[in-house]
């Protein structure tokens, strides 16, 4: 509702939602009855984040991303900085680019920033050693250049890492549905990022990103924040080096990757050094951009094709044989590493400092994380936001409060032998939180 609501003022900022939040919209399927028909339309692509949506700058047809932000909080205040016209032009910054800041009418606490759509860095695979170099690089020199200048990222994690996908996706892709170009075809034509380098990686997302100056002590952080749970320094509970955080999170993720690759194991004690147990003894962010610049890989090699480990042979000699320009979406599946490990739990961060035994009781009961269908989520199974409810069920009964039964976890669909639309409306259970 609040993009609905909010969609003639952006439009009068020059910025034009989707179809689906314009209020003239109308559903296009309408006069459908089968729930598999809805993946034909794309106004019945929903929203997954409340506070994030995609949109075309007018002008020029430009792609963007809105971020709904509270003015006072750390992030609009990073990409301010980061992105001011002297730190913008250093090839340095891996920063997100931020491209307008939008007051939001009768609402000073919030305001909109507009930045670049970025695509996950990830998602479509790396094929050669270099590709995978390329991106390390770009986000060690990012890390690097935002610790020199005493910024902190603190969730340097796989879901922030992005890039400018312009050149490797020239038809571009649905923001919702990232590995199709318009939301509905299940086409998708990619070229190898081998044949259109160089490409550019980004960081996004610096809510929890702090400042610290030269001449105030650092290490005043003790609260466990970010995408991953692993970082050692959330067991002392003691002050720790943020920067050195920053270095395990980034770490970590190369860690991830470079274990499902055959190929790349030439970069695994960069990895490793990176996500040492004692933070003294990690590489500053600089310290492992120069671990990777000293390998001095030679172009030949950095040209060899690496392999998801667990990609059978055949598999592997039948996609290098059909060329290295284009390939369907079929050949996307193998490519994000298994990042379940770095699910942020509930009441991390502040609130760990203020109700501890709420955490520790979360930790006892929390069952683990029930699946859900995302992004093509439709009208059947848990969509993305409420899989909060259906995790937390437990724990709230035992604080004696029952939810609904879509929520509890013997739920099964009641109209899982049904296929009609219209059908769905006569049970409880297929109301969606909204």
């Amino acid at each position: 509702m609040f993009w609905a609501e909010h969609q003639p003022y952006l439009l009068s900022r020059g910025y034009q939602l989707r179809p689906r939040y314009r209020p003239e919209w109308i559903p296009s399927w309408k006069d459908i009855d089968t729930i598999e028909s809805l993946r034909r339309f794309e106004d019945a692509v929903v929203c997954i984040s409340p506070d994030v949506l995609d949109a075309i700058r007018v002008s020029d047809g430009f792609k963007v991303v809105m971020k709904r932000v509270d003015t006072q909080e750390e992030e609009i205040h990073a990409l301010h900085y980061l992105c001011s016209p002297q730190l913008a032009c250093d090839p340095r910054n891996h920063t997100v680019p931020l491209i307008d800041v939008i007051p939001l009418p009768n609402n000073p606490k919030n305001a909109l920033i507009v930045m670049s759509q970025l695509y996950p860095f990830a998602t479509v695979p790396f094929r050669r050693l270099g590709e995978f170099v390329e991106a390390a690089e770009q986000f060690l020199e990012g890390l690097d250049f935002m610790h020199q200048h005493r910024i902190a990222h603190m969730d340097a994690c796989y879901h922030n890492l992005m890039m400018d996908a312009s050149k490797m996706i020239p038809r571009g892709f649905h923001q919702i549905r990232p590995h199709t170009h318009n939301g509905v075809s299940s086409e998708f034509i990619w070229n190898d990022r081998w044949s259109v380098r160089p490409n550019r990686y980004y960081f996004i997302d610096f809510n929890l990103a702090h400042y610290y100056p030269e001449d105030v002590q650092y290490e005043e952080d003790t609260t466990m924040i970010g995408q991953d749970e692993t970082v050692p320094e959330f067991t002392a509970n003691k002050p720790y080096n943020p920067f050195k955080l920053d270095v395990y999170q980034l770490g970590n993720v190369f860690l991830g990757i470079i274990k499902k690759f055959d190929g790349l194991e030439v970069l695994l004690p960069i990895a490793e050094a990176m996500t040492r147990m004692n933070p003294d003894d990690r590489p500053t962010a600089s310290e492992a951009l120069r671990m990777l610049h000293d390998l001095q890989i030679n172009p030949d090699v950095m040209a060899q094709s690496i392999w998801p480990k667990d990609l059978p042979l055949d598999e592997r000699q039948a996609i290098e044989l059909s060329g290295s320009s284009s390939y369907s979406s079929r050949n996307l599946s193998y490519t994000a590493p298994d990042d379940t490990s770095s699910k942020p739990s509930p009441w991390r961060g502040s609130m760990a400092k203020k109700w501890p035994d709420a955490q520790l009781a979360y930790d006892k009961l929390a069952p683990q994380p029930r699946s859900y269908i995302c992004p093509n989520t439709f009208i059947g199974d848990l969509w993305k936001g409420e899989t909060f409810w259906a995790e937390h069920q437990p724990y709230l009964l035992s604080r004696g409060y029952q939810l609904r039964p879509r929520y509890r976890p013997e739920w099964i669909p009641s109209w899982k032998d049904l296929d009609t639309i219209r059908n769905l409306y006569l049970f409880e259970d297929a109301i969606v939180c909204i």
